[in-house]
């Protein structure tokens, strides 16, 4: 995961940070089976997705499909509680589909919203950097400028290099 997050955001350290490795194992019916049998609400879900999935490939569409399936299983005793309590909340979760216009959208607001508060980021860093380079041009100290900007004394000596 770290290789997602290698362009931290400004003052965040790498050091200290946490490596993550997941294991992800197939629930789908016929898979992992005893991992399945050691819990009856993962059994029950199991067994909803394959009801869905039989009323898909049946030719239902996926709201009638996932309606015949809570149903189905409410009245074969799978997850009889849970489904008294949210069949309706499960029906509404399943069979909300995904909509690839409304995720690319959500996508394109957050990189457009990334890419202002990146772009302000560096307009202030690009401005203080001038100033400090107008202060040292005027004859300031590196520590007076560094200090008056908030800066890093080194940035500020390695644009007196450049001045």
């Amino acid at each position: 995961m770290s290789d997602s997050f290698m362009n931290l955001p400004k003052g965040h350290k790498q050091n200290g940070s946490l490596e993550l490795e997941v294991r992800v194992l197939n629930i789908n019916k016929g898979r992992n089976e005893e991992l399945i049998r050691n819990s009856q609400e993962l059994s029950g879900y199991v067994e909803i997705i394959d009801e869905i999935r039989k009323n898909t490939d049946s030719g239902l569409n996926l709201n009638e499909a996932v309606a015949k399936a809570v149903k189905d299983c409410a009245s074969n005793n799978i997850l009889p509680e849970f489904l008294a309590k949210y069949g309706g909340d499960v029906m509404s979760f399943l069979y909300k589909e995904w909509d690839l216009d409304e995720c690319l959208a959500v996508r394109w607001e957050e990189g457009h919203e990334e890419g202002v508060e990146k772009g302000r980021e560096e307009g202030v860093e690009i401005g203080l950097l001038r100033g400090a380079k107008t202060l040292l041009n005027l004859g300031n100290s590196p520590d007076f400028v560094a200090e008056s900007l908030n800066l890093p004394l080194d940035k500020v000596t390695s644009l007196q290099a450049t001045t």
